[in-house]
């Protein structure tokens, strides 16, 4: 990627022109759109993930970054990052970077004293319209403040939940349990959950106020592979108490009570024993993922559960081969010429573009992470 490729224009898309963009909006999707912008370049992508959010406005938006070098190279080439905002919200877009220490509370006064929150956020009181929930404000930081408990300072540690508004939990089981809940319903496009910690202060006007801070930086711990026991844990805890309206943890290791245990393992075949390939699409007739097995119906449960691309298919297909290698060399044939979205291995060079271009045109912008399946 040369220099003059990080100057591109940014695209215009009126009709997927998004005219409600809140500072909320833009930090649940920050994620996604680093990825956008990965798939372009990543010396930008490196740049703008060093960046804290600090306010949109206008189709503005006001970067924060701990270094003045890291708030240099953005204004100097902005070009691919303001490509990824017209294609995640449609329009124009302007990048203003700040230098700050984001990342941690804001330092006593000159005196020595902490002011009440709702002078250091902005003078908004309680009074909120932001999508941020019951908070002054959400900050997104790669640390931490420490636990306190004094009378006139509460910072607890615990989970935080974002999908449009934010949720605080003491505890991590009934976080993930509520962002996946939430994901099902056509209201919430996409969520995460962040090791999170919130800070309460009584101010003389407004009575108590909060700020919530959330550890983000590809940090998520939705959607991986520890999720299940946690809603595991979740349930077992519910079961113990179900008539609280307070989450315990249970006092025993839960039981498997979510997931059918896994079918024994079975010897690989031979390499002389009959195998698939099998084609995948979606309802546009785009192929989105070629492979290859010998028990077609357990590979298509597998997929079921751990593929993405899952998702989106409505009809397969498949061929068989007289053995495993011939197999291999059909599979790797059909990749390379008819070029399915989802396949990371054999790829062509453009499917990393492709497949963004896919994901964004769904709206799946919750899909754009590493650490989607692919497979």
């Amino acid at each position: 990627m040369t220099e003059n490729d990080e100057r591109m224009a940014p695209t215009t898309n009126i009709a997927t022109l998004d005219s409600d963009v809140t500072m909320s909006t833009m930090r649940i999707r920050w994620d996604a759109l680093l990825t956008l912008v990965n798939s372009r370049s990543k010396k930008a992508m490196c740049v703008l993930r060093e960046a804290a959010v600090r306010s949109v406005r206008e189709r503005t938006l006001t970067l924060a970054f701990r270094h003045p070098s890291h708030a240099n190279m953005l204004t100097a080439s902005p070009g691919v990052a303001l490509w990824a905002l017209g294609e995640m919200y449609g329009g124009e877009w302007r990048i203003i970077c700040e230098v700050a220490a984001a990342g941690r509370p804001p330092a006593a006064s000159a005196d020595g004293v902490r002011r009440p929150l709702c002078e250091r956020f902005g003078g908004k009181g309680a009074v909120l319209g932001n999508q941020l929930g019951r908070y002054l404000d959400v900050g997104l930081v790669s640390q931490l403040p420490s636990p306190a408990h004094r009378e006139d300072l509460v910072i607890e540690r615990g989970y935080a939940v974002g999908f449009g508004g934010w949720f605080f939990f003491a505890d991590l089981p009934p976080a993930l349990a509520f962002g996946r809940a939430a994901r099902t319903s056509s209201d919430c496009n996409s969520y995460g959950v962040y090791a999170a910690a919130m800070e309460t202060r009584h101010c003389p006007q407004h009575g108590d106020e909060r700020v919530l801070y959330a550890m983000t930086g590809g940090l998520s711990l939705d959607r991986n592979g520890d999720e299940l026991a946690g809603l595991e844990r979740w349930l077992q805890g519910v079961r113990a108490n179900p008539r609280s309206a307070h989450w315990r943890a249970p006092t025993v290791a839960p039981a498997p009570i979510l997931i059918a245990p896994e079918a024994p393992a079975v010897a690989p075949p031979s390499a002389g024993a009959r195998c698939a390939v099998y084609l995948h699409y979606d309802a546009d007739d785009m192929l989105l993922y070629v492979g290859m097995t010998d028990v077609l119906e357990v590979r298509g449960r597998q997929h079921g559960r751990k593929s993405s691309w899952a998702q989106f298919a409505v009809r397969g297909e498949h061929v068989w081969c007289d053995d495993r290698r011939a197999a291999e060399r059909k599979e790797v044939e059909l990749i390379r010429t008819l070029r399915p979205l989802f396949n990371d291995k054999h790829a062509a060079p453009d499917r990393d573009e492709r497949l963004v271009a896919y994901l964004v045109g769904k709206g799946r912008y919750d899909l754009l992470t590493p650490a989607i399946s692919r497979g």
